[in-house]
């Protein structure tokens, strides 16, 4: 946030209008104080800019661009300075002042949590191209390409044959009637989170590497000599070199189109 250190947060907020002279001074306190408010800074007017801290700083920016009522709001990486909670009240105060005012953002991120939970609709780009358009769940269920499905989390990109509806992969043949990509070789996306432990699942795998979350772990598995990720809740006991029995939700499992040999080389 770039904000004047010589002037209060009130005067920051109303910095705009005050300029441009578009307000009676009545009407800029009014706005200011719900701009403000808007933002959960109600009463900090007064406030010395250099007793905020980073997520108030933030927060008074964003008030200050309200301030004018734009068509359309550009941020820029607005919450990457933040830490994981403040993030987290931000993005809810992003979308719930959105919603409230309907005006158009275009919100810049690296996040792809960020961009979930902000968005009515996101916009994949690599170099300089757009890859994909659609909602959330669009790119979790049905990425179009592999880097669509890393960026969004999908770590398990098995190099698989299709036949029909038959997909046969390294950890077993699958059965998808929906899979419209020609006979061939293709990528199989298998979520982390599509496993569902069972004690007599029909796939199994030795754990080679637990690694901690804040909700859950990722457990790094040998399936068939295929090295799998998958996303295990705490309360599931797990030790390194043990058998994990599971099944997996045909939800988050879907086909990719092989790509280029330099593609392969870059996610397999």
């Amino acid at each position: 946030p770039l904000l004047f250190e010589n002037m209060n947060v009130g005067q920051n907020v109303s910095f705009s209008p005050r300029l441009n002279r578009t307000m009676g001074k009545a009407e800029l306190q009014e706005k200011t104080r719900r701009m403000l408010a808007l933002v959960g800074l109600d009463g900090f007017e007064r406030r010395r800019v250099s007793s905020l801290s980073g997520g108030q700083e933030q927060r008074v920016s964003l008030a200050r661009a309200l301030m004018v009522y734009p068509k359309l709001l550009l941020l820029d990486e607005p919450l990457s300075a933040l830490d994981h909670n403040l993030k987290l009240s931000m993005e809810q105060m992003i979308r719930r002042i959105n919603m409230e005012l309907g005006i158009t953002m275009l919100y810049v991120t690296h996040d792809q949590n960020e961009a979930a939970a902000v968005s009515d609709r996101i916009a994949l780009m690599r170099d300089g191209q757009i890859l994909q358009i659609g909602r959330a769940e669009d790119f979790y269920s049905h990425p179009v390409n592999a880097f669509a499905a890393r960026f969004f989390g999908c770590g398990n990109l098995l190099r698989a044959q299709k036949a029909g509806s038959r997909i046969m992969s390294s950890i077993g043949v699958f059965e998808r009637p929906d899979c419209v990509l020609n006979d061939g070789d293709i990528l199989l996306g298998i979520r982390p989170e599509a496993a569902k432990l069972f004690q007599n699942g029909p796939y199994c795998g030795k754990i080679e590497e637990i690694i901690p979350r804040s909700a859950d772990r990722r457990v790094i598995l040998r399936c068939r000599e295929t090295a799998l990720e998958l996303l295990v809740p705490y309360h599931v006991p797990l030790s390194v070199g043990e058998m994990l029995h599971f099944a997996l939700d045909e939800s988050g499992v879907f086909c990719l189109p092989c790509e280029d040999n330099k593609e392969k080389e870059s996610y397999l």
